[in-house]
């Protein structure tokens, strides 16, 4: 063997080394063992197929516990062919649905026809159909009534047919004197005494057929604010 010829088998020797190199790139044994040793590293993290429990310690348990996360999710979730109950989420908007299809059914249509056993707007209507149908009002506001009975302030005045479902004052801490006054006729004149703050209902229902009329003024040395509160239908017949 000439001598350039075992320079070269004394070169590859080299870089191939021996089976006990450790890990490295100097030759291709300890190659080897760096690649062996990234091999069982990467085994250790991925860790075995189907554990028995999920954890982060390896890829396979990270995997299982994701499963299990889902797992529990879907059983939360259930199947949209789930009965009403409490135990899924379908379940619960089953429910849900029911609870409303019953709520929808007990108010029912807006236009339901007239019946007094029927839905809440059936029932609705059949008061309104008794009152002879009519459009509803509400008269909420502050008046300021006089203290000359000569000139009371006018409270409320309707012309034509209607229905009052109640009528409410609160006088501000006086006697207030008050003229009711209905179809042309009247039905009240006298004194309401000062009752605490709070609103107090003077009457109702009634019905009117051509007009009402109500003024009030205050056993007061000066104006006053008064409160007022009238529920009323008009047109009605």
């Amino acid at each position: 063997m000439s001598d350039e010829n075992l320079a070269l088998t004394f070169d590859i020797l080299d870089k191939l080394g021996i089976s006990t190199d450790s890990a490295g790139t100097a030759t291709l044994f300890s190659r080897l063992v760096q690649i062996a040793g990234y091999t069982d590293t990467l085994k250790t993290l991925l860790g075995t197929a189907n554990p028995a429990s999920g954890d982060l310690t390896t890829t396979f348990k990270a995997l299982k516990l994701i499963a299990d996360y889902v797992d529990t999710l879907e059983a939360k979730t259930g199947a949209n062919t789930d009965g009403a109950g409490t135990t899924t989420l379908f379940a619960r908007l089953t429910q849900i649905a029911q609870y409303t299809d019953t709520i929808e059914t007990i108010i029912g249509p807006l236009l339901d026809a007239a019946n007094p056993t029927g839905s809440a707007n059936a029932k609705l209507a059949a008061v309104l159909q008794r009152l002879g149908g009519g459009t509803p009002n509400i008269f909420n506001q502050a008046v300021l009534t006089s203290n000359l009975e000569a000139s009371p302030s006018t409270i409320l005045n309707i012309t034509g047919s209607g229905a009052i479902l109640g009528f409410s004052a609160k006088p501000p801490g006086w006697n207030q004197y008050m003229r009711i006054v209905i179809d042309g006729v009247e039905r009240f004149n006298g004194m309401l005494k000062a009752q605490g703050d709070d609103y107090r209902v003077l009457f109702g229902p009634l019905k009117f057929n051509t007009s009402f009329f109500v003024s009030s003024y205050m056993d007061s040395s000066e104006p006053l604010d008064a409160s007022y509160l009238c529920t009323f239908l008009t047109g009605v017949a």
